[in-house]
């Protein structure tokens, strides 16, 4: 179970960005339940406290005030080696940077080129085997030197070359 009690988390600001406050509130005064086993997606503009709660949450961050519970557990006040610790032993968190949003920032087009065409190379030797999946984890087996390659440059590629799918942590061929 994960609960947000009252949540705040502020960040420090200058004088004309925060309306004489000297703070932005990232987020204000947040409450809520995750179940077990429930699956949440956390999507909104830039700057609405997404990356702000997901960090939280992660324990990343502690919050300004409120309480954050992962069970039994109040995580908002412990200090970094233990949320290190409750991170290490409890959490799974899936990031990803859709290919819509790199499209409609530019940043797509900048990275397509060595990145994009080793990834499609790399995939195209890993499936020539005939095998109709691979564990993303063993895609670097297949990759030329390079700059390093992340999960969304992996997911953006797969999803723009129409042959490929990232289903959680394994790619599957789709022709």
């Amino acid at each position: 179970m994960i609960k947000l009690k009252n949540v705040t988390k502020s960040y420090p600001a200058r004088e004309e960005q925060s309306g004489g406050t000297g703070l932005i509130k990232a987020l204000d005064d947040i409450s809520l339940s995750i179940a077990p086993g429930e699956w949440v997606a956390m999507m909104g503009p830039s700057g609405s406290g997404k990356s702000t709660m997901v960090n939280l949450v992660g324990c990343l961050d502690r919050p300004t005030t409120g309480e954050i519970w992962l069970d039994d557990q109040n995580v908002a006040s412990l200090c970094p080696s233990d949320l290190n610790h409750v991170r290490a032993e409890t959490i799974g968190l899936f990031l990803h940077l859709s290919h819509e949003t790199m499209e409609r920032e530019g940043t797509w087009g900048r990275k397509r080129g060595s990145k994009y065409e080793r990834i499609l190379t790399g995939l195209q030797k890993a499936f020539a085997s005939g095998q109709t999946y691979l564990p993303v984890d063993r895609l670097s087996r297949f990759l030329d030197d390079g700059e390093p390659i992340t999960g969304d440059d992996i997911a953006a590629a797969c999803k723009e070359s129409g042959q490929y799918r990232l289903q959680g942590k394994m790619i599957l061929r789709t022709l």
